[in-house]
């Protein structure tokens, strides 16, 4: 996958539910191109975030993850 490439939810496929947890779930999702492939994506519910104050959680998972996205399975 390019560096550069912009992808949004429509970018994938939802397979299926993978689990919930306290800030949204988690899906099993294929890319929708040539190379099908396979990745976890954490669908985010905004209205709980703002309502608990959860914000500085978030990005701080997010700054994480970018810290890692030269995995190979980060998108």
């Amino acid at each position: 996958m390019r560096k550069s490439e912009v992808l949004t939810r429509d970018s994938f496929k939802v397979i299926q539910k993978l689990g919930e947890g306290a800030y949204g779930s988690v899906y099993l999702v294929q890319k929708k191109d040539k190379s099908s492939r396979k990745f976890a994506m954490k669908e985010l519910s905004k209205d709980h975030i703002l309502r608990y104050g959860k914000t500085k959680a978030v990005f701080r998972e997010r700054d994480i993850l970018e810290d890692v996205s030269d995995h190979p399975n980060i998108v």
